[in-house]
């Protein structure tokens, strides 16, 4: 990837990841040469303020875990009402940052592994 493409590319998506990694994420999109623009920005990325929203209506029952595919935690907030009150409210503070912290490794996966196989 050019480097204007991966600086507007990161631009443009930048409320998707955390703020103190981006730079990282531009230098490592433009050292991912084999793969094409398109593939990144075909990417669906979760919406941190969805999951938040998500997290606030229907965390008692643990979709906002479920969203970001911890299934493990997922199954004990609901099964145990939100961890007993406690990961419910946990989550509204934490699940922002997680989100983005997800897009984050899910896009340095896609590189790693396109530059590793072709």
């Amino acid at each position: 990837m050019k480097v204007m493409e991966a600086v507007e590319f990161v631009k443009n998506n930048e409320k998707y990841f955390p703020s103190d990694k981006t730079d990282f994420l531009i230098s490592k999109l433009i050292e991912c040469k084999a793969v094409d623009s398109v593939l990144f920005h075909s990417i669906k990325f979760i919406s941190p303020y969805k999951a938040f929203v998500i997290s606030i209506l229907f965390g008692i029952f643990g979709a906002d875990r479920f969203l970001i595919r911890e299934y493990l935690l997922g199954f004990i907030k609901l099964f145990t009402i939100g961890g007993f009150g406690f990961l419910l409210v946990f989550d509204w503070f934490y699940i922002l940052k997680r989100v983005k912290y997800i897009n984050y490794l899910n896009l340095l996966s896609i590189c790693y592994y396109n530059n590793h196989i072709f």
